[in-house]
């Protein structure tokens, strides 16, 4: 383990046992090191005069990137070879949770967990059908309860508050219920919701549970909308037929298409006291799920937005909250649009699709609901190395990922990055990226950008000999920021940044075993000129 000054000096180095497969810092800036070695982890302290102490070894590799909670306790879940798998692939084992004191407890692999901003842990362990919640409070005694056998309960949501909701379907004497579980560091309290669940989306003052009950030999099925605070829940009145999707606004405003084929698209809209109205909209529903990374989970206007086509052509129409029309969104011409989605703080977008005869994707766009405004169109379609559509960087940036693909055999692929403001105004775009550097970011989803202290954007090309380098995202387009030594059979990996923004970008052989192998760093200053 090598300890770098933000010159690029070596200030001190210490022996790490195994092959390191991660490292992250603890809140008190302790960093913590997980390494290989056959089919185990030792996991490792570093001070910063590298000096190295293993705190745990543990049997199975990590398969995720470890989370660091608040209060310095690390999760992460580990796997074994797979004795039967042809190409190495690796099976769940255990799921860690080591301590700030650096004492290990094991779970199920099969586990969920969310982490509050005070530290507490909501763990949600399946296996065998037995399924339990575990409370596990930064001070005071940990609580633990049984969920109903046989059912598949949720992840732990994190409400606003930090109290957590795990939610599990249950059929009991032939009525469909959900048993919501609230979880404080304190306390654990059941309470029942007709229907089973159907989806959930946090708002500014709780959760907000969907469910439905099935139909019977006549009607379209019932649905329902919860709130669920630390205080107890609250539910809508009885909505006809199966909810699509739904939006919360900072209000507590629900609007809710119902799924359906005909020629017109009911919206049950829902007000803070649970009160059900209805609206009609001319044409039939078009949903459209995105994967948007760290954005916003709701609304801070108090309106919904809704898409529907009609006459070959598609529209969003605004609704406020009493149920009217507002206005409508007529999208271009051979645009499709989807679901809306949110930035960090709270403004509402569509990511806008066109398509050839062949019904491939050419263009992509975003639009800001608020203001109707579009950015630059985008040409080509998903960038096939990662999931999310967009990723928002940590000061409210939005980045739209598109990918171009070559027809010869053996394509590379462009990756072009547009970055756009809570107006929707386009703020940056760097085009033809060929073949940029991915990382795991959580096994198997990749990432492809690095975000600076400043919250500038970053990616790193180095597959070829062809103009290696980091790559600022700016207005004037891809900005080289630092040229890399190429080195054939090594690989590249995306830049990291310092506390004092300073950059460093790190290549190493590919796929070697060798103790005398090497790693190249090149320590850059953070692009100021954007």
């Amino acid at each position: 383990m090598t300890i770098l000054d933000n010159t690029g000096q070596i200030v001190s180095s210490g022996e790490v046992r195994g092959t390191v497969m991660d490292a992250v810092a603890r809140p008190d800036g302790t960093l913590v090191v997980f390494s290989r070695r056959f089919i185990s982890t030792t996991v490792s302290t570093v001070s910063s005069d590298g000096t190295v102490t293993p705190i745990a070894n543990l049997l199975g590799t990590p398969l995720n990137p470890p989370r660091v909670g608040p209060d310095g306790a690390l999760y992460f879940g580990a796997g074994l070879p797979d004795l039967l798998s042809p190409v190495g692939a690796n099976v769940g084992y255990r799921t860690y949770r080591i301590s700030p004191r650096n004492t290990v407890r094991a779970f199920a692999f099969d586990t969920d967990v969310a982490i509050a901003d005070d530290g507490t842990a909501y763990l949600v362990s399946r296996r065998y059908g037995i399924s339990v919640l575990r409370v596990i409070p930064t001070a005071g005694l940990g609580r633990t309860t049984l969920l109903p056998l046989g059912t598949d309960p949720s992840a732990p949501v994190l409400g606003p508050d930090g109290t957590a909701h795990v939610t599990a379907g249950v059929t009991w004497f032939g009525s469909p219920q959900t048993r919501v579980y609230t979880a404080t560091g304190d306390s654990i309290a059941a309470h029942t919701v007709a229907g089973l669940p159907a989806g959930a989306v946090v708002g500014a003052d709780g959760v907000y549970l969907a469910t439905f009950v099935e139909p019977g030999s006549e009607g379209p099925g019932t649905s329902y909308v919860s709130r669920l605070t630390a205080g107890g829940v609250g539910t809508s009145g009885l909505i006809e037929g199966r909810i699509a999707e739904f939006q919360v606004t900072a209000e507590g405003t629900v609007f809710a298409p119902i799924d359906g084929a005909g020629a017109e698209t009911p919206v049950a809209v829902i007000d803070r006291d649970g009160t059900v109205h209805t609206v009609l909209l001319p044409g039939t529903l078009v949903v459209g799920r995105r994967a948007i990374r760290d954005g916003g989970t709701y609304n801070v206007e108090d309106v919904g937005y809704v898409n529907y086509a009609t006459g070959g052509r598609e529209y969003v129409a605004v609704l406020s909250a009493d149920g009217t029309v507002a206005r409508t969104i007529e999208l271009p011409e051979g645009a499709t649009g989807g679901s809306v989605f949110y930035s960090p703080d709270g403004a509402a977008f569509e990511m806008l699709e066109y398509r050839d005869a062949q019904g491939q994707t050419t263009f992509r766009q975003i639009l800001a609901l608020a203001s109707t405004t579009y950015t630059d169109k985008v040409p080509g379609g998903r960038f096939t190395y990662v999931r999310d559509a967009v990723v928002f960087g940590p000061d409210g940036v939005g980045y739209l990922l598109t990918g171009s693909v070559s027809t010869q055999i053996g394509a590379s692929q462009d990756l072009d990055v547009l970055g756009f403001n809570a107006a929707g105004e386009t703020v940056s775009r760097a085009g033809g990226l060929t073949n940029p550097v991915t990382t795991y970011e959580n096994n198997p989803y990749r990432t492809v950008l690095a975000f600076g202290r400043d919250g500038t954007a970053y990616v790193t090309l180095y597959f070829t000999p062809d103009d290696p380098g980091v790559y600022a995202v700016t207005a004037a387009g891809a900005q080289k920021v630092v040229d890399l030594e190429y080195v054939q059979y090594h690989q590249g990996f995306p830049p990291t940044f310092g506390l004092d923004g300073t950059g460093y970008v790190t290549s190493a052989e590919l796929l070697s075993g060798d103790a005398d192998g090497i790693a190249l760093v090149t320590v850059f200053s953070p692009v100021t000129d954007l």
